[in-house]
């Protein structure tokens, strides 16, 4: 998701589902901020239910150009993380002393992709390892102190993901998009409408999408939050079996938009947030009050987030200021 591509070719099936995943990230951003319960906790968890499973397995595919620029890894994740990651915290915290080693918000990503994008020499060589990571990730939800700091809990619950996408190869991709489009349609379909039923019937939190504290801390014992995070593997790899089966590989005059994901990513969540602590929470008490207007809302402040974050002036800015970290850390 967060890496600058540049192949000969460009897929612009990728593109397209980058741009359709990052409209899900602002939305689901822009949701958690009115409600997470309700109408809203079922439309958040229909989108948890697979856009950042989908965008790991995306990264992972691209991982694999990663290998002989190993310096990119520290430009494109580890350094950024630490300066947007503590200016988030900076901005949004009281103090001026802050945890850089806490992921805060949007920001574990650009952590998880660091850890992810130096173990992927080592991934091809151990053959469980897919299996093993999906028991890494159900165990470390039984404990506490597996959280926020260095994105720990995440980048054990989303490895999965990661190793899916770098596993599969173009052969893999055309034959998934060559599935006659009825089957993946019924699957979507399928699986939303379980995850709206788990949601609706309190079966499972939407905090448990997440993937980032314990199983009791989000209100379930152990046990059940095994079976539940299992549920969200299964659902997960269905969604993403689907949607790269039905995303069209054609280039449309938005599909540019798709290229920009990570200084959308970077950006919307200061608007997002700032907008809604010091602008935004006194429209809410006032205008979000049933479900319709909330839902409106939501969609016309994600297109407006889109508009500011997605111009190609800004991906130049973004695109400078890594230019400008590639030259102050790595050496030519």
């Amino acid at each position: 998701m967060l890496m600058n591509n540049s192949v000969r070719k460009r897929d612009h099936g990728f593109d397209n589902m980058k741009l359709f995943l990052i409209v899900l990230v602002v939305s689901g951003h822009i949701l958690e901020e009115m409600s997470l319960t309700g109408s809203l906790g079922i439309i958040r968890a229909c989108i948890y239910s697979f856009h950042m499973p989908l965008f790991v397995f995306v990264s992972g595919y691209f991982s694999k150009s990663v290998s002989s620029k190993k310096e990119r890894v520290f430009t494109n994740y580890l350094i950024p993380f630490f300066i947007f990651n503590t200016a988030y915290a900076l901005i949004i915290s009281d103090g001026f002393f802050v945890n850089i080693f806490l992921s805060v918000y949007a920001f574990w990503y650009f952590l998880s992709l660091f850890f992810w994008s130096i173990s992927i020499d080592y991934i091809g060589r151990f053959k469980p390892l897919i299996f093993v990571s999906v028991l890494l990730g159900l165990y470390c939800g039984c404990f506490d102190s597996i959280g926020r700091t260095l994105s720990l809990s995440r980048t054990i619950c989303f490895f999965p993901f990661f190793i899916l996408g770098y596993l599969i190869n173009k052969e893999g991709i055309s034959k998934l998009r060559s599935i006659n489009k009825a089957v993946p349609v019924l699957g979507v379909a399928f699986s939303l409408f379980i995850t709206a039923f788990a949601n609706y019937r309190g079966i499972i939190p939407v905090k448990m999408y997440e993937m980032l504290q314990s199983y009791q801390k989000t209100g379930v014992d152990k046990l059940s939050g095994v079976l539940e995070r299992l549920f969200i593997y299964s659902v997960a790899v269905i969604m993403i079996v689907c949607l790269i089966a039905l995303i069209p590989d054609k280039e449309y005059k938005i599909t540019k938009i798709g290229t920009r994901t990570a200084c959308i990513y970077i950006f919307s969540s200061f608007i997002i947030k700032l907008g809604f602590k010091y602008i935004l929470s006194v429209y809410c008490t006032f205008i979000f009050k049933n479900t319709a207007i909330e839902i409106i809302s939501a969609v016309i402040l994600t297109f407006a987030v889109l508009l500011i974050t997605g111009n190609k002036y800004i991906n130049k800015f973004y695109n400078q200021i890594i230019k400008g970290i590639e030259k102050l850390f790595i050496r030519t």
